[in-house]
């Protein structure tokens, strides 16, 4: 593998790239970029010209923004995100590229704003969405992404109610 860039204040990326035998150059290695000012503002490494292995981008600040697994291009493993403020903004995990297992999502409080898990980037089983101030905005299940069962839910006028739902529509127990 060569190497292409550097860090500041020469240059602003740096990369490792593998010849193909048709002379052209994919990145393959460590790659770094930052800001004008020299702030770091992602790193991971490349495999024959595809993200793989953990990435990681940065505000300009210097902050961590998101984590994130890669393989062969397609995020496959855990995931976070974080605010402007450093806040945890979402975790959980993809699998080829899908939403899979738990993931929870926050508000810039801290506080959980959503549960939920994933099969195949579709919502399946419990869920709970909050309000900012962490009381229940509303909980139930999922089959297949749509609302499935009894779901406790705030109405238009602040009342927990009990709705029920079928393939994701609101029926009549």
């Amino acid at each position: 593998p060569g190497r292409r860039g550097g860090a500041p204040p020469d240059d602003l990326e740096y990369s490792c790239v593998l010849r193909q035998e048709d002379g052209s150059a994919i990145l393959h290695g460590p790659y770094r970029r930052w800001a004008a000012d020299s702030t770091l503002l992602a790193e991971g490494t490349y495999a024959r010209g595809k993200k793989d292995g953990a990435w990681t981008d940065y505000y300009p600040d210097g902050a961590p923004k998101s984590r994130a697994e890669y393989r062969d291009g397609v995020y496959d493993g855990p995931w976070a995100t974080w605010y402007p403020g450093g806040t945890k903004k979402g975790e959980g995990a993809y699998r080829a590229g899908k939403k899979h297992g738990r993931a929870t999502f926050y508000y810039e409080s801290g506080q959980p704003r959503a549960k939920s898990t994933y099969e195949d980037d579709l919502r399946v089983g419990p869920s709970v969405n909050y309000r900012p101030d962490g009381s229940i905005e509303s909980e139930g299940s999922y089959v297949a992404g749509l609302k499935q069962g009894p779901w406790r839910e705030l109405d238009t006028q602040g009342q927990m109610v009990l709705r029920h739902y079928r393939a994701g529509v609101e029926i009549q127990p």
